[in-house]
């Protein structure tokens, strides 16, 4: 969704036409800082066990 929202922001530099190198590349570190807050997330609810 993140690299979608940012071709209606800014569609002379994210475009699905002349290329979607720089969408794809917003979107794919939109879904990495989420996975890691989600991860964090889990991991506060859930701590890893001492050995």
């Amino acid at each position: 969704m993140t690299g979608l929202a940012a071709v209606g922001i800014d569609p002379a530099h994210f475009n699905l036409q002349a290329g979607m190198g720089a969408t794809v590349r917003i979107g794919m570190a939109a879904a990495l800082i989420n996975a890691v807050i989600g991860v964090a997330a889990y991991l506060q609810k859930s701590p890893l066990p001492d050995e």
